[in-house]
């Protein structure tokens, strides 16, 4: 019979998916095949997996099949957003743009930034939510804006401000 051992890691952070199943077999006849979820995989591991189940399966060259179902990978409940809350776009090549770091993650996101008159001065649905402080190509003044950002994950959008310092 076909044994194994299954090495899980879970993702780092909520989105994520920066994880892996690794499985080491032993007993049937070598050398063994290895499916993960339907993929005919060249190694034993898979890796950039997120939250979920996931189901493989181990072939020997006898054609003997070992089978596991729902392998879980479960979050790590830590938030992979991280929002700074001020930047100087003073062209120094030292924290000119507001970048959030996992954002990556959430390729549908929306970010939309505004003045202190609700007027929408940035908004992006693109991967790339880099802001660099221009609005109708002129640098915004120095100050605190508010920013909204929707990650579409069923959880609440991020509401607060980001200070914008010359």
């Amino acid at each position: 019979a076909i044994e194994f051992n299954l090495i899980t890691n879970n993702p780092s952070c909520i989105g994520n998916d920066d994880r892996s199943i690794e499985i080491t077999a032993s007993g049937g006849t070598e050398p063994y095949s290895f499916i993960f979820d339907n993929i005919n995989m060249p190694t034993n591991s898979i890796s950039g997996l997120t939250e979920g189940y996931y189901n493989a399966q181990i072939i020997d060259a006898n054609n003997c099949v070992q089978t596991i179902s729902q392998i879980a990978l479960n979050d790590n409940p830590i938030d992979c957003i991280n929002i700074p809350n001020a930047f100087t776009p003073n062209n120094d090549g030292i924290n000119d743009t507001w970048i959030i770091q996992g954002i990556d993650k959430f390729p549908n996101s929306v970010l939309q930034v505004y003045n202190r008159w609700g007027q929408t001065i940035y908004s992006s649905a693109t991967k790339d939510k880099e802001w660099d402080a221009y609005f109708n190509g002129k640098l915004v003044p120095a100050g605190t804006y508010v920013f909204y950002l929707i990650l579409f994950n069923g959880n609440e959008p991020y509401t607060g401000t980001v200070t914008v310092v010359h």
